[in-house]
């Protein structure tokens, strides 16, 4: 876990909880926290986002009573996550002190996944939408997988993450690192050169598909449908969606209808903003690694 501050020391500036780096003595407390609102994330989930981040938590003693993560994905841009408060202690103003905390001093652009009850928030501190998520989440159907996807080969890593680069504008290769050691990886096109792939892992309840890069919806929709029906019928899975990538309707077809997932938003200057490759054939994210990471 990388530390969010050298010199930083625990703010008693203010009254209430006291803010402190998050660090891994800190991780059961923040697991404890995530379960009190409902959230599903395993240590092993919570422990994946926090190692390639930093963060505060705030405690009142040694409780952890809130929660916040940054992961910085290129030189200028960053991802907020993990935004939790307990819910006894809700509408007191840890959650903005936590957001002010973590950005304090950066000029850094910033994205995130807002559920509904923070878009007020993160509203009043600049952020903007940009694209709803849509969750599918459930048994998965009967049906086979369909043909075309493989599975990744180890030294396919460099290529997948130049895939990635120009389709999110930021260098994610940490995360697909680990991806690639924790989770199946399924790829379409040349070895050199893929055209698409898709993540399968274990998370939370079950099984996450995501990230889904592709240069074209339909290598998109082969690759996620056959991550996702792979394991065979019944396991429990789950996938979110981008509205852009289109490719929500065509999992619903599959027999996972969505939900409404929270909103992608994004501060900062635009100077220092994702810049994707555009363009026809330009690859797109059609699903997230997870709302933490987008």
């Amino acid at each position: 876990m990388q530390k969010h501050s050298e010199s930083r020391s625990p703010d008693r500036t203010q009254t209430g909880p006291v803010l402190v780096p998050m660090s891994p003595a800190r991780l059961e407390g923040a697991v404890a926290l995530s379960r009190a609102v409902g959230w599903s994330h395993r240590a092993e989930d919570w422990g994946l986002v926090a190692g390639l981040s930093q963060g505060l938590v705030a405690l009142e003693g040694e409780r952890v009573v809130g929660s916040i993560l940054r992961t910085a994905f290129a030189p200028g841009h960053a991802r907020i996550s993990m935004v939790i408060v307990d819910p006894t202690r809700q509408g007191r103003g840890i959650g903005r002190r936590l957001l002010r905390g973590v950005m304090e001093g950066d000029t850094s652009s910033y994205g995130l996944t807002a559920t509904d009850e923070g878009l007020a928030l993160y509203r009043s501190e600049g952020f903007e939408p940009t694209d709803p998520v849509h969750q599918h989440q459930g048994a998965a159907p009967r049906a086979l997988p369909p043909a075309g996807p493989r599975r990744a080969a180890p030294g396919q890593l460099a290529a997948l993450c130049a895939l990635d680069r120009a389709a999110t504008g930021l260098d994610r290769s940490a995360l697909l690192g680990l991806l690639m050691q924790r989770g199946e990886v399924f790829v379409e096109g040349p070895e050199e050169a893929p055209e698409g792939y898709a993540v399968r892992r274990c998370f939370g309840r079950g099984t996450l598909v995501g990230p889904v890069v592709a240069t074209a919806r339909e290598t998109a929709f082969r690759l996620a449908a056959h991550a996702l029906l792979c394991g065979g019928p019944g396991g429990f899975v789950r996938i979110d969606c981008t509205r852009a990538g289109g490719l929500s309707p065509l999992v619903s077809g599959l027999g996972l209808p969505g939900k409404d997932g929270g909103t992608q938003m994004i501060a900062g200057p635009g100077v220092l903003r994702p810049q994707p490759a555009r363009g026809a054939g330009a690859p797109r994210v059609f699903a997230l690694s997870s709302q933490a990471l987008g």
